[in-house]
């Protein structure tokens, strides 16, 4: 069975390509465009996988994951975070 997939990046293109490919393996995919956005899909339903930019444009990701993982609400312990580097 696949994993619930959220994919936290502000490039829609590479979104779109990143969830046809997770989809496509049989994943459970959705989409944030931001920061804000990826956290509150997170609380409202915690996925098995995140997959984020390092840089979004309302904050870093590794502060963002730094926020998941701290946060009380969050009741998924198995949470885990993946980044896509910026090749800028």
């Amino acid at each position: 069975m696949g994993k619930k997939i959220l994919i936290i990046e502000d490039h829609p293109d590479a979104r779109r390509v990143f969830s046809l490919i997770l989809g496509s393996a049989g994943h459970e995919t959705w989409e944030a465009e931001n920061a804000h956005e990826g956290m509150k899909k997170t609380l409202a339903e915690p996925p098995d996988l995140i997959l984020m930019d390092v840089s979004l444009p309302d904050e870093r990701g590794f502060d963002l994951a730094r926020r998941i993982k701290h946060n009380p609400c969050n009741h998924k312990d198995s949470n885990r975070c993946m980044f896509r580097l910026d090749p800028k």
